[in-house]
């Protein structure tokens, strides 16, 4: 009997532990189903990211209500949605803020398949005040240009101050070097597409300016601190709303707008160039605004030489003649010229700059009136030394020197930028806006070079003293009109006034040449002995151009400009939203070039 009782307990465990593994076991029946889809506009199929859908699971097929079970929000940005739900009959119920409710009932879930269900809801019909909002569409911002770029019309690229700010880029010349596409000569001049810097335009919020060089049709862009920008737009190929003036691209600078609130800013740098700072350069009397990159007159043609030649030529009187001066005229007129002719050398002081801006925004009259200012100072100083060395073809072939010079050459630096910007919107439709930029940039040079030249077949000296401002100034009005009529359309125009000039007073040249001299007075020392060696310097004769001169010379070139856009929109399509531009432009513009030189003439050289 114990034995059977203990055969049946052990029977009865075995029941126990395999009725426990089969409930362990998941059933195939609860394994949840999948419900996915999108949510969408009835009535253009427009996706509405972040409805909000709830499933509800019904006890029966005459059950409407149901108990909720699960819910999610349609993910953007084309609204769809996932839900994992245990098998049964569910009511489906979206809702979104743009629309009235909708729902879909009896969806029944299947374990391990995945049902489809899209969901449409019709527009609803808000009726409310109209409401406006207005803001001041961001262009300083990496985001800001990038949105630029895929919006343009054409292929584009462009940098923005806040990528600016993370570099040690001072003007928009070094700027543009990090872009794609775009080359930077000589520190100043750019290269779009491989191609020169006369097959590129330059303008300043949209409108063009005149070119400070002499001889050449181009903006240097070392004279635009980069502090005073918000954006450089570079655009590669032509459109018509640009001007035809280019063949590789359109440097589009715009300058910093109206802030929404109060701002000010104050910064100060300095550093150390090695190799300059500390070290000896040469540096000459000049006058006491230098810092600031003006000349105060001391450099400019001396009064007697306006009053007694003014801008005629200065000659000796010949015989019988009314014309040209006497000696003693042509005299006193050269001694009151400048008598600085050489350097000093003082220790390089470190390069600094100051920048400081002021923005704000009011509303007198309840209509809002904003205000920025900004102004950029920088100096540097830099000194180099080299070799320039040229050749000419020689006997068997070979190279022969043609002139071997050391050349060392001192120069200070002056960056100086202004910039002003007024806003004023008088009605709610209207918006003018007056901005006037002006930057200045200056160069005082000290140069010298010493060497064989075989053309001469002597020894030269050559100093000069120069100095050069260029500057540029743009002044624009521009209004933008809002079509109440026309939703989306807009009326904008622009007149611009622009200088450019260019000074370059008194720079001073003068060379001389080693003149070698046997001493009579030695005795030989022997038969076939030479006599000593002998020499000096002596001021060049060669030509007027290179003994000592003096050349003074400015530029000023002058451009008014004006035009007008009409911007309508065009009926939406599948393919998205148009606008039709249509628009004028034009421009008038003076350019005006003097240079004059003095020329010293030995007396033994006769006129």
């Amino acid at each position: 009997m114990k034995a059977i009782a203990r055969a049946l307990w052990g029977a009865a465990l075995l029941a126990l532990a395999g009725s426990a593994a089969v409930a362990d076991e998941p059933s195939s029946a609860d394994a949840p189903g999948r419900l996915v889809g999108r949510v969408v506009a009835s009535d253009d199929a427009e996706a509405l990211p972040y409805a909000n859908i709830q499933a509800y699971r019904l006890v029966s097929a005459a059950d409407s209500i149901g108990y909720r079970v699960a819910g999610v929000f349609a993910a953007p940005p084309d609204g769809r949605y996932e839900l994992d739900l245990p098998p049964g009959l569910y009511r489906l119920h979206a809702g979104h803020v743009a629309c009235r409710p909708a729902g879909r009932r009896g969806v029944r879930i299947t374990a391990g398949r995945t049902e489809t269900i899209d969901l449409a809801l019709p527009r609803a019909l808000l009726a409310a005040a109209p409401v406006t909002v207005t803001a001041r569409r961001a262009r300083d911002t990496e985001a800001a240009v990038l949105l630029q770029q895929r919006q343009a019309a054409a292929v584009s690229d462009a940098i923005s101050a806040e990528q600016i700010r993370k570099t040690t880029d001072g003007s928009a010349a070094e700027a543009l070097q990090r872009v794609s596409g775009v080359s930077t000569v000589g520190q100043r001049y750019i290269f779009v597409r491989g191609l020169g810097e006369r097959y590129s335009a330059t303008l300043i919020n949209g409108s063009p300016v005149g070119s400070p060089e002499p001889n050449k049709k181009v903006v240097p862009l070392d004279l635009i601190p980069s502090a005073l920008l918000d954006q450089i737009f570079i655009q590669k190929a032509y459109t018509p709303d640009q001007p035809g003036e280019f063949g590789g691209g359109t440097v589009n600078i715009r300058t910093r707008g109206i802030p929404d609130r109060r701002v000010w800013s104050l910064g100060v740098t300095s550093g150390a160039d090695e190799g300059t700072t500390g070290a000896s350069i040469q540096r000459y009397g000049g006058g006491r605004w230098d810092f600031l990159g003006f000349d105060d007159g001391t450099r400019g043609i001396p009064k007697p030489v306006l009053e007694l030649a003014g801008d005629s030529p200065v000659k000796p009187r010949g015989v019988g003649s009314t014309g040209g001066f006497t000696s003693d005229e042509i005299e006193s007129m050269g001694e009151s010229f400048n008598k600085v002719w050489s350097g000093q050398a003082r220790p390089a002081p470190p390069p600094y700059g100051v920048s400081v801006s002021f923005g704000n925004r009011w509303t007198p009259f309840g209509r809002p009136l904003g205000l920025l200012l900004g102004g950029v100072l920088k100096n540097s100083f830099s000194r180099t030394e080299h070799e320039e060395n040229s050749y000419e073809p020689g006997e068997g072939g070979m190279l022969a020197p043609r002139t071997a010079y050391d050349v060392a050459t001192s120069t200070a630096k002056t960056q100086l930028g202004l910039l002003g910007d007024l806003g004023w919107r008088p009605e709610e439709h209207t918006t003018l806006k007056l901005t006037s930029f002006y930057n200045r940039a200056s160069e005082d040079e000290y140069r010298f070079y010493e060497g064989l030249n075989t053309d001469h077949g002597s020894i030269r000296r050559s100093t000069r003293l120069r100095f050069l401002a260029r500057e540029i100034w743009s002044s624009q009005l521009a209004a933008q009109h809002a079509l109440p009529l026309i939703p989306g359309g807009g009326l904008d125009w622009q007149v611009t006034y622009s200088r450019a000039a260019m000074d370059e007073p008194d720079r001073r040249e003068y060379q001389y040449e080693w003149r070698e001299r046997h001493n009579e007075d030695d005795e030989d020392e022997g038969e076939g002995s030479p006599q000593a060696p002998r020499g000096q310097w002596e001021l060049s004769t060669r030509s007027l151009s290179q003994g000592l001169t003096r050349i003074f010379g400015e530029l000023a070139e002058e451009e008014r400009g004006a035009g007008f856009g009409l911007t309508l929109p065009l009926p939406r399509t599948g393919a998205g939203e148009g606008r039709l531009r249509l628009g004028y432009q034009q421009s008038f513009k003076s350019r005006d070039v003097a240079y004059r030189r003095f020329a010293f003439v030995p007396p033994t050289s006769g006129w």
